[in-house]
């Protein structure tokens, strides 16, 4: 739950789905607007992920949530996810292009850290991954896989982490979206 008058929670529902995928599950966002009011979203319209935690951005005028979680997608590959929502008043907006083109990333066998003080996403890898990720990161993403240009952005981006030296990366949200961070 976030600690803020937004009161954000998020409600993880699962089911097993018989097969190497193991079980999928289904999150509802729960937030409340300016009057106190509840609102409830149906998340798993966009993805299936357990998301386990939410971390305020910041941003300027803007009620922007990061959302990490993991999800398994098959036997070989288990996800990571991080997912930047927004509030406005009665309305849950899904569809931030904070990474490029898209809300989120969903990367194989990589599990995220944010930083609330520096506002630095880092990816680690948590296990060695087929199919790679990256090539999963930009073809494997529906309508945000469909744009060449942005997936050669994305890839720009976070492609300092899928080598075999250096196994992260970070990434710091500069307060509309999330930029590659400049090593010092």
């Amino acid at each position: 739950q976030s600690n803020d008058k937004q009161a954000i929670k998020i409600f993880n529902f699962s089911y097993p789905s018989g097969g190497t995928r193991g079980n999928i599950t289904h999150p509802i966002i729960q937030w409340k607007n300016a009057s106190g009011k509840t609102f409830a979203y149906n998340f798993s319209t966009k993805i299936n992920c357990e998301f386990s935690q939410i971390y305020r951005l910041k941003s300027t005028g803007r009620n922007l949530y990061l959302l990490i979680g993991v999800e398994a997608g098959d036997g070989r590959c288990y996800q990571g996810v991080a997912y930047v929502i927004e509030i406005k008043g009665d309305y849950l907006l899904t569809d931030n292009p904070v990474f490029v083109n898209r809300p989120y990333l969903n990367l194989c066998n990589r599990e995220y850290d944010f930083d609330v003080k520096t506002q630095i996403l880092t990816c680690l890898l948590q296990d060695i991954s087929r199919p790679n990720p990256l090539d999963y990161a930009l073809n494997n993403q529906g309508k945000y896989s469909e744009n060449k240009k942005a997936n050669e952005a994305l890839a720009k981006l976070i492609q300092d982490g899928f080598n075999d030296e250096n196994t992260t990366f970070n990434l710091k949200f500069n307060g509309q979206k999330f930029i590659k961070k400049i090593k010092k």
